[in-house]
This record gives C-alpha cells, sequence and structure tokens, in this order.
C-alpha cells in the first residue's frame, strides 16, 4: 500500500507536511516531546499502512460522518490534541494524508473552537475532492 501526501496548488505545498513544519515551530513544547508525539504520528499512518481490511483501521483512526475520509487522534498536550485526515482508497490500496490541525482538549471547548474544527473539516473535504479531480501528490516520507 502506497502513502501520499495530497499537493495543494493554491498553498504550493501538501497541507499535511506543512502542519507538522509549524508543530515543529511551537515553542511551547520541548523538542523531545515533538519528536515523540511524531513518533507516534508516524507510527499511526504505518500501522494503518498495513491493515489488510477497515475494522484494522477503524481500531487505529476513527470515520467521519458525513465525509469520506478518516481522521487520525493524538494527544499533543493536555490543551491540545491533533487530528490527521485522510482518505483510504482501498481500490487502488493507496492512502491519501490530506490534512493536520489541532484542536483544543474537550474541558476547554467552545463554540468557536468547534467553527474551526468543522472549517478544517471542511477543507479536508475541499482537499479530499481536488485530489480525486487532478491527482496531485507527493509521496509520504
Amino acid at each position: 500500500m502506497n502513502i501520499k501526501c495530497y499537493w495543494d496548488s493554491n498553498l504550493k505545498c501538501c497541507p499535511y507536511k506543512r502542519y507538522i513544519e509549524i508543530f515543529f515551530k511551537d515553542k511551547d513544547i520541548s523538542f523531545n516531546k515533538k519528536k515523540k508525539v511524531f513518533a507516534i504520528i508516524k507510527n499511526k499512518i504505518f500501522r494503518i499502512k498495513n491493515c489488510k481490511n477497515i475494522k484494522c483501521i477503524g481500531e487505529l483512526s476513527k470515520s467521519l460522518y458525513p465525509y469520506n475520509y478518516w481522521e487520525i487522534r493524538i494527544i499533543k498536550n493536555s490543551k491540545k490534541l491533533i487530528r490527521i485526515t485522510f482518505f483510504h482508497d482501498i481500490e487502488k490500496r493507496e492512502i491519501i494524508i490530506l490534512d493536520g490541525f489541532e484542536k483544543p482538549n474537550k474541558d476547554l471547548y467552545n463554540q468557536k473552537d468547534q467553527y474551526d474544527y468543522d472549517s478544517n473539516l471542511s477543507k479536508s473535504d475541499y482537499y479530499l475532492k481536488e485530489y480525486i479531480k487532478n491527482k496531485k501528490y507527493e509521496e509520504y516520507e
């Protein structure tokens, strides 16, 4: 199974890789913690890559209704959660990583945060539609 990152023509980069760059520039987290969280992200992506069926993917991520993609959930710290959205093309045996973003822990959640989260999900949906239309991507490293 191949892993690809969606390439956005408007951003001139991969939204997921852009998020990872922003994540590593975050001054609120130590470098060792960043490396640990990034290792967790990569581990989950590679475990999903090796899944043989949907049930296995469901144990590592969450399907987002009404969207046609999945979400990997990782804890960044006590205040923030990391979300990585991806599309699993079963026929082509490909995983397309769409985007990465953060959302507050639900104890700190408010209406604006819900709006931001919904906006990020809508962007991921747009990225998926653009990927299906244009097939622009970079290989996952």
